[in-house]
C-alpha cells in the first residue's frame, strides 16, 4: 500500500485587533491629507486679510474731490492744489496742477487725499481768481466756484474803446480794448452791483447797471454775463457772442 505524504495545513491566524487593513490605512491618509489642507487654507485666508487690513491702514488713497467749476471764459486758467498745515497756518508744496479746461462742461474735478488744502487759481492772464482754503473729508466733495464772468467784447473796427467796471465799496477796474487782448475784456467780479461804462472817443457806447447774484454752495456756475459791442448780436446774446 503507497502512502502519500500529507502537507500540513497551515493554519490561518485571525487579524489581532491591533493590526490595519489597506483601506483602512488608505482613508486614514486621505482624512489627514484633507485635515492638512483646511488648516493651509484657514492660514492662507488669515493671511490675506491681516495683509488688506496693513494696506487700508498703511496706504493713503485719493478717497476725497476738489471741484473747480466755471465757464468757457475761464478755460485756460491754472489750478494748484496745495497742502496746508491748519496747525502752523502755513501751505506746503503743490499736490496737483492741473489747467481748467473745456472737457468735462467746465467742471474740473481733483481728486485728493482727505485733509486741509489751499486752492490756488489763477486766469490766464494772470488775475488770480481763487485763493482760499478747503478743507475735505472721506468720501466727500469740496465744489469751489470761480467768480463771475463780465465779458465785453468788441471789434477791431472799434479801435481806442475803453471799459469801465466800478460800483460802491467795490474795486474799479478799466481796460482799453485792443489787439494785445484781442479787443476782449473778461472781468471776474464777485456777487453784488456794478457799473459798466463803455466809451469811445468821449462817445458813450454803452452804460449798463450789471447785478451779479450770489452763488449756492452746490449749485451751478453762474453764466457769464456778455455785452458785445457789434450790432449783428442779438439783444439776448450771451451764448452766440460767446462762440464768436
Amino acid at each position: 500500500m503507497v502512502r502519500v505524504p500529507v502537507k500540513p495545513v497551515k493554519e490561518q491566524l485571525p487579524l489581532s485587533s491591533g493590526a490595519m487593513s489597506t483601506g483602512e490605512r488608505n482613508v486614514m491618509v486621505n482624512a489627514t491629507f484633507v485635515h492638512v489642507m483646511i488648516c493651509v487654507t484657514i492660514a492662507v485666508v488669515l493671511a490675506m486679510t491681516a495683509l488688506i487690513f496693513y494696506r487700508s491702514q498703511t496706504v493713503t488713497e485719493p478717497t476725497a474731490a476738489i471741484v473747480i467749476s466755471g465757464d468757457r471764459y475761464e478755460v485756460g486758467a491754472t489750478i494748484a492744489i496745495q497742502e496746508r498745515d491748519s496747525v502752523m497756518g502755513v501751505d506746503g508744496h503743490d499736490v496737483v496742477k492741473a489747467t481748467f479746461t473745456d472737457d468735462n462742461q467746465f467742471v474740473t474735478p481733483i481728486l485728493v487725499e482727505p485733509g486741509e488744502y489751499r486752492v490756488l487759481v489763477t486766469a490766464a492772464d494772470g488775475e488770480v481768481l481763487v485763493d482760499e482754503g478747503v478743507a475735505v473729508g472721506k468720501w466727500r466733495m469740496a465744489l469751489v466756484d470761480l467768480p463771475a464772468s463780465v465779458v465785453v467784447i468788441g471789434s477791431s473796427s472799434l479801435p481806442d474803446v475803453e471799459v469801465v467796471i466800478s460800483g460802491e465799496g467795490r474795486k474799479r477796474e478799466v481796460v482799453t480794448l485792443s489787439a494785445e487782448n484781442n479787443y476782449r475784456k473778461t472781468f471776474h467780479r464777485p456777487p453784488g452791483n456794478d457799473q459798466l461804462i463803455v466809451t469811445r472817443n468821449g462817445k458813450v457806447l454803452l452804460d449798463q447797471e450789471v447785478t451779479i447774484g450770489a452763488k449756492s454752495p452746490s449749485g451751478p456756475h453762474i453764466k457769464p454775463i456778455v455785452y458785445p459791442l457789434i450790432p449783428r448780436y442779438p439783444t439776448d446774446h450771451a451764448e452766440s457772442a460767446a462762440a464768436d
